[in-house]
């Protein structure tokens, strides 16, 4: 874009204290705008009192003024970029901490009362706002949606890595989080000083995030300590319960198979329901027993031949 376009898209006063009444991510983007410039808006929520002083400070530098008129048509990332950011606590940490090794304004510097998702997308927006006194600010524009774009990239790929801790998803969560936790203070003790309390998986990915492991060590962790939590549960399981071998014939074990198939239990889950309902009903073997009874009577009556 050449220099006489870049100035045909600037804006009057009149049209940017308009917009920014009916747009609060650019409200909030010229409160950064002159807070880079060091004329330090009041730190205040935004609304009509912080958009009056906002224009007065532009009124009184007219240099500042001009910059922030010829910038401020190129002052947002369009909102079709920003679709996939959501108000996911892990995912704003992760973008957040990605924003921090890039140049411009830093999270802890933005306007003191943004939040969650706001937050972030005022970080993106407020990017390369120190070059802003270049000719053309579009070109800052770009490189900044570029960022945004790099960022998304970078997040997609991080989510398909998050998918080793899928199983900790569902019941027992705070638990095999706790598990995760406790294999990591036997074994990386080193790394224990500056954790937070973990509760949920939310949590643990934003320890991970700030741990400093690479991928490889996090899957590594993530398997032992799964592992672990399998044995732990199997041990738990086998409470109040003793191994027994019992010798089946290869027919009733195709069927203990199909019914282990079919109901989706082990063969021990089956013999043990099946056990456990026998004892309390007494239908089959009551049964089969007559059944025995009558055939052995019937085996000795023949035996002894017919009654004279």
């Amino acid at each position: 874009m050449n220099k006489q376009n870049e100035t045909s898209t600037a804006l009057t006063l009149e049209e940017l204290e308009s917009k920014v009444f009916s747009d609060e991510r650019l409200q909030i983007w010229l409160w950064h705008f002159l807070f880079f410039k060091k004329h330090y808006p009041p730190q205040r929520e935004t609304g009509a009192e912080l958009i009056k002083q906002m224009m007065e400070i532009l009124r009184h530098y007219p240099d500042t003024r001009a910059q922030a008129l010829k910038t401020a048509p190129h002052s947002l990332i369009p909102e079709h970029q920003l679709n996939w950011i959501r108000e996911d606590p892990r995912q704003l940490h992760w973008i957040n901490n990605r924003i921090k090794s890039e140049p411009g304004l830093k999270t802890d510097e933005l306007h003191p009362f943004l939040k969650g998702r706001a937050l972030t997308i005022a970080a993106l927006d407020s990017r390369y706002l120190e070059f802003n006194g270049t000719e053309f600010p579009s070109e800052d524009a770009n490189a900044r949606n570029l960022l945004c774009i790099r960022i998304k990239t970078a997040w997609e790929q991080q989510a398909a890595r998050d998918r080793i801790f899928d199983w900790i998803k569902g019941q027992d969560e705070a638990a095999k989080c706790a598990a995760i936790i406790e294999w990591l203070r036997k074994n990386k003790p080193e790394r224990m000083m500056t954790w937070v309390a973990v509760h949920a998986l939310t949590d643990l990915l934003i320890l991970f995030d700030s741990t400093g492991f690479n991928e490889e060590t996090i899957f590594v962790i993530v398997t032992k300590a799964k592992k672990s939590w399998s044995q732990q549960q199997y041990r738990k399981n086998l409470k109040g319960k003793k191994q027994v071998n019992i010798v089946l014939n290869e027919k009733t074990i195709k069927l203990l198979d199909g019914l282990s198939e079919k109901f989706h239990l082990t063969r021990a889950e089956i013999i043990d329901t099946l056990i456990r309902d026998e004892y309390a009903t007494r239908t089959y073997l009551n049964e089969r027993i007559k059944m025995r009874e009558a055939l052995t009577q019937d085996t000795i009556s023949g035996a002894q031949g017919p009654s004279v």
